[in-house]
C-alpha cells in the first residue's frame, strides 16, 4: 500500500549557529515527514535539537545567528515554506501550522486579557468582526475545557492557574483549525495530574479535528501513550525513528535503550526491581561534536569507528530505521 502524500516533509534539516567561538553546526541532516491526522513523537535530552526543529518548520530561528544549510528544505503540502517571504510565512503561521510554547507565561502578553489574544489571531488570519471573534475566543476557551469561559475571556493571563495558561495558549494556537500542531514539551513545571489533563485534551482535539502533531518531549512514557511514531534525536542528529510500539519494544540505538531504563514503566521484566539507571555524562556542546556518533563519549558499545565517523540511517525494516554501526544494515549502507 503507498505511503499517502505527507503534509510536512523535513528534508536534509541543517542549522549552523554563530556563537563567541566561531560557527557551529547544532542540528546536521535532520529529515522526516508527517501525514495528515499523525502524532509523531520527538524525543531525546535538552540539547539534542527538538526544540531547533521546531522553530525551523515555524522560521522563527533566531536571526542573525542561525543559518539554514543550503540543501534544507520544508516542504507543507509540497510548498517549500523556505522559500516564502515573510508576509506569506505570517500568514502560515497560526493558520496552517500552529506552535505551543513550553512556558506559557512568555507566550502569553500579561498586558491583553486572554480572550483578547485569542480574538487577535482570529482577526489578523480570517478577518471578521471583534464580536464574531470574541465570541470565537469564548468557544476556543470552552474547547479546551477552562471552566466558565464566557467570564475567563475577560481574564488575563495571571489571573489563570498555571493548567489554565497552558490551556490557553492551547487555545491560542488552534484558534484558526491548523493543520499542523508543534506542541514544544507542553507540560513543562506542571504537576502530574494537570500534565494528564493536557495530554487528555490534546488527544481529543486531534480526535474532533484531525490537527496532525508533532509532540516535543523528554518523556518517553508521554511519548508511548501518544504517538504511532517516533523520532530519536541526539547532539543534532536523526539516531533512530520507528513505529512507537517497535521502538518501545525493540530499541535499536544504544541512546533509545539508555532512555527507556530510565522510565519505570517502559522498563523490561528483567529490570523492574532494579535500580534506576543513569546515563552517564551530558549531551555534548555543539562545539564539542566531531565527526563520529555524537552518543560514542557515553555509549558503553562504542568503538574507534563510532568515534571517528557518522553511521548513515540504515533501513532495519520497512519503517523502523537506525544510525548505528553495531548494526550490519548500517555496515552494508557504506559497502
Amino acid at each position: 500500500m503507498r505511503e499517502p502524500h505527507p503534509l510536512l516533509a523535513v528534508d536534509d534539516l541543517s542549522i549552523d549557529m554563530t556563537v563567541a567561538r566561531g560557527t557551529v553546526r547544532i542540528l546536521d541532516g535532520v529529515s522526516f515527514s508527517l501525514a495528515s491526522g499523525e502524532t509523531l513523537g520527538v524525543v531525546g535530552e535538552s540539547g539534542s535539537g527538538k526544540t531547533m526543529t521546531a522553530l525551523a518548520i515555524m522560521r522563527l530561528l533566531p536571526q542573525p545567528s542561525a543559518r539554514l544549510g543550503a540543501e534544507s528544505r520544508i516542504l507543507f503540502s509540497g510548498k517549500n515554506v523556505l522559500k516564502l517571504d515573510e508576509r506569506a510565512m505570517r500568514r502560515l503561521r497560526g493558520r496552517e501550522i500552529s506552535m505551543i510554547f513550553q512556558d506559557p507565561m512568555t507566550a502569553l502578553n500579561p498586558l491583553f486579557t486572554v480572550g483578547e489574544q485569542i480574538a487577535e489571531t482570529v482577526r489578523w488570519h480570517e478577518g471578521g468582526t471583534r464580536a464574531a471573534a470574541q465570541a470565537r475566543a469564548v468557544d476556543m476557551l470552552r474547547a479546551v475545557r477552562i471552566p466558565h469561559p464566557e467570564r475567563a475571556v475577560r481574564s488575563y493571563p495571571h489571573q489563570f492557574s498555571g493548567g489554565m495558561r497552558q490551556r490557553a495558549t492551547i487555545a491560542i494556537a488552534l484558534a484558526c483549525r491548523p493543520k499542523i500542531l508543534i506542541a514544544d514539551e507542553p507540560t513543562t513545571a506542571l504537576d502530574v495530574t494537570v500534565q494528564a489533563q493536557i495530554f487528555d485534551l490534546l488527544e481529543d482535539i486531534q480526535e474532533e479535528t484531525g490537527t496532525a502533531i508533532i509532540l516535543i518531549s523528554h518523556n518517553l512514557s508521554t511519548i508511548a501513550r501518544l504517538t504511532r511514531r517516533i523520532m530519536v534525536l541526539y547532539g543534532g542528529r536523526k539516531v533512530e525513528e520507528g513505529p512507537t510500539r517497535e521502538i518501545i519494544r525493540n530499541p535499536r540505538h544504544p541512546y533509545t535503550e539508555a532512555l527507556l531504563r530510565c522510565v519505570p514503566g517502559l522498563r523490561s521484566e528483567a529490570e523492574h526491581d532494579a535500580e534506576l539507571p543513569e546515563i552517564p555524562g551530558t549531551v555534548p556542546a555543539p562545539e564539542e561534536l566531531g565527526g563520529g556518533c555524537p552518543f560514542a563519549p557515553r555509549c558503553s558499545h562504542a568503538a574507534a569507528r563510532c568515534r571517528s565517523t557518522m553511521p548513515p540511517a540504515a533501513a532495519l525494516g520497512e519503517k523502523h530505521k537506525v544510525a548505528c554501526w553495531l548494526h550490519e544494515a548500517a555496515q552494508s549502507a557504506v559497502t
